[in-house]
């Protein structure tokens, strides 16, 4: 949750750029879990549904 509320406001303020900044340091609090094949993937998912999620609010936001 608070990393789509991060990614809302960043994308409102126009800085997508900084997208990669929390993913990257979501990655690194999870680096050991990631050696898990089955976390890795289920992880990978979750991720970018979050993103799409988010950004797809975003893109309705500033519609209207």
């Amino acid at each position: 949750m608070l990393e789509r509320l991060i990614i809302l406001t960043l994308g409102l303020l126009g800085e997508f750029g900084a997208v990669g900044l929390v993913l990257a340091a979501k990655g690194l609090a999870r680096f050991e879990q990631l050696k898990d094949k089955n976390f890795a993937e289920k992880y990978l998912i979750g991720t970018l549904l979050s993103v799409l999620l988010a950004l797809g609010c975003v893109l309705i936001i500033k519609i209207i």
